[in-house]
């Protein structure tokens, strides 16, 4: 009979751990999550950034946590990826200049919208950037959806539909960086 109850009592304590196990590890990891502004035209993005670069991404996917907040010790998860300056459109970087830049979230636990278009940088990419600086942490994009935009052979690709630049389905061919960045160096006249 006793042993009949430690059966029973060894079952159900099994049986409910394993739920629980189970339940813990099938759980969907929900991604990161954040609000941006939505940029309108080019004119609009320009005005919203403080650094507007052409760079090759040289590391990508180091994540770290950090502390964007202000007077708060609440970190966030980012990848920081290291990208050389080609070429300054607009702020205080120089050609040659290598600085980090952050996305939030990593491929665990992304952010929304560069889950969608597989958004985070790859080594060896260009990349137009539109970017924001920070003081004490490395700089991000304007907004994951159009602060940076892929540069391939001279033309800008985006998987975003909200790119403003690159977007194959908006525009009937992709656009040539040479047209874009004359269009963006004009708003500093």
């Amino acid at each position: 009979m006793k042993a009949k109850k430690f059966l029973v009592s060894a079952t159900a304590f099994m049986t409910a751990l394993l739920s629980a196990v189970l339940f813990v590890g099938c759980q969907k990891k929900e991604p990161a999550q954040a609000d941006y502004p939505y940029y309108a035209n080019s004119r609009e993005i320009y005005d919203a950034s403080d650094v507007i670069i052409i760079g090759k991404v040289t590391t990508a996917g180091s994540v770290r946590n950090l502390n964007v907040y202000e007077d708060s010790g609440k970190t966030e998860k980012y990848t920081v990826s290291s990208v050389e300056i080609l070429q300054v459109i607009k702020g205080d970087v120089n050609v040659g200049d290598v600085i980090e830049v952050k996305q939030l979230g990593d491929k665990e636990h992304p952010e929304t919208e560069l889950a969608e278009i597989d958004g985070y940088f790859k080594e060896g990419t260009e990349q137009l950037l539109f970017l924001a600086a920070f003081e004490s942490t490395p700089y991000s994009t304007v907004n994951p959806a159009q602060g940076a935009v892929e540069v391939r052979d001279g033309k800008l690709y985006s998987a975003s539909k909200y790119s403003l630049f690159g977007f194959a389905e908006r525009n009937a061919e992709h656009m040539s960086v040479e047209s874009v960045t004359d269009e963006l160096m004009g708003f500093s006249k």
